[in-house]
């Protein structure tokens, strides 16, 4: 959006994000989607001296505030206490559309997609890997997008003693991306918090077993459809990971259980959802 479109094509309804710094028509109906409150929870990893609050003024505004999670809902009430009736939950699909692209890696290995610093925990798979090297031996650790490895990174992995050619750090398109999970003993997502987990679907509908950090969050996308472990335990970490490394009939049970929750999200029922809080907006202002 911006203030051309606005002021001069006269929506029915606002469907803004809270990065805008246009005055709103509050003539007119405002939805505002939330996908995180990363920077509120974690704003001293942002550089920031104390907590912030970039979504304040948007959520003054907006009619209905749509959620992506649950969790996402919880901390909204938690952190602007925003009323009940303004909040919606829709969730997110998957893109079932990706055309794969042939990639090979020439060994067994170990998914990590996304940027990996601060709470996105990449170092935990270090500390772990570490104390349980037996992985290693086995299996290549393939991290997807996030850019390369930072110097901090690699000195981590070099001073935990891990054998740094066992890393592999590919960036690229979404073919690539829905090969790599196609191929992968098992994805790993050891994240401290999120706004929704959208990795796990992706896993679910390449067929590739997940292995998740046991949040709320994550659970509400999951279900029983992956093996958890609890962040402050690298022994339940590495029980998890082992158990679904190294047992076929547990993988496939976790592929089966990924591919039924997927029916459970699709971005045709978050369009129609979607909808329907406007349709609750409009309806409200007749």
């Amino acid at each position: 959006l911006n203030g051309y479109l606005i002021h001069n094509f006269n929506p029915d309804i606002i469907h803004a994000t809270y990065f805008n710094k246009i005055k709103l028509n509050k003539k007119k109906p405002v939805v505002v989607t939330i996908f995180d409150l990363i920077h509120e929870k974690y704003y001293f990893d942002y550089n920031f001296k104390q907590q912030i609050y970039p979504k304040k003024d948007i959520l003054k505004i907006a009619d209905k505030v749509i959620c992506i999670s649950n969790s996402t809902k919880l901390n909204l009430k938690k952190y602007y206490n925003v009323e009940d009736n303004k909040l919606e939950v829709v969730h997110l699909g998957v893109d079932r559309s990706v055309i794969k692209k042939n990639y090979t890696i020439d060994s067994p290995y170990i998914l990590f997609v996304g940027t990996r610093w601060k709470y996105k925990n990449f170092s935990l798979l270090v500390s772990m890997l570490s104390k349980y090297n037996k992985i290693l031996k086995d299996f290549k650790i393939v991290i997807f997008g996030g850019g390369g490895l930072s110097k901090t990174e690699i000195d981590n992995i070099k001073n935990n003693k891990l054998n740094f050619e066992k890393f592999i750090q590919i960036n690229g398109d979404d073919g690539i991306l829905y090969e790599l999970y196609t191929n992968a003993r098992a994805l790993i997502y050891p994240s401290k918090d999120e706004g929704f987990g959208l990795p796990l679907l992706e896993a679910f509908l390449n067929k590739c077993p997940v292995v998740c950090s046991n949040i709320d969050v994550l659970k509400e996308v999951a279900g029983d459809a992956a093996e958890y472990f609890d962040l402050q335990d690298l022994n339940s970490f590495y029980e998890s990971l082992n158990r679904v490394l190294y047992s076929d009939s547990i993988r496939n049970s976790l592929i089966n259980k990924g591919l039924n929750r997927l029916n459970q999200f699709s971005w045709e029922k978050c369009a129609k959802e979607t909808l329907n809080v406007y349709k609750k907006i409009w309806k409200k202002r007749l």
